[in-house]
């Protein structure tokens, strides 16, 4: 009886580090009142009588005078947004706005953004993608 030894090739292993900032209610409002100086452009505050209940933001989507749509933002959607721009799942986010993101989540302060970054925030919370901007 014969014994044999296989040698095996090495694996090579991705790390990947995750951080994670908690993004709370007091930080959902703190974006939406930054993102309310710069989106002015292409949005208009809807009426308190639009709200529903567990709406974190209601506006109303002007944009370059196509039909006025009034878009509802919960919290959870703009902890998505967050998520998704943090992960770099949008390519059409300039290096300046995504240092933005990588600053605030490094300071674990998701509202450490400027007004433009809180905006396209928004935009992707709403829209899915940049469209204004």
């Amino acid at each position: 009886m014969s014994t044999e030894t296989l040698e095996r090739p090495s694996t090579t292993v991705e790390v990947v580090t995750v951080r994670h900032v908690e993004i709370t209610d007091e930080h959902v409002q703190n974006i939406i009142d930054i993102a309310g100086y710069w989106m002015t452009y292409w949005a208009a505050s809807a009426p308190r009588e639009a709200w529903k209940e567990g709406d974190a933001f209601v506006f109303v989507e002007v944009g370059d005078g196509d039909d006025e749509v009034t878009h509802h933002l919960t919290g959870e959607q703009i902890r998505q947004a967050w998520a998704e721009i943090a992960a770099g799942d949008h390519s059409a986010i300039s290096n300046e706005i995504l240092a933005q993101f990588a600053e605030a989540l490094d300071a674990g302060e998701p509202d450490l953004i400027d007004a433009e970054a809180a905006d396209v925030l928004v935009q992707i919370a709403a829209l899915g993608k940049v469209v204004y901007g």
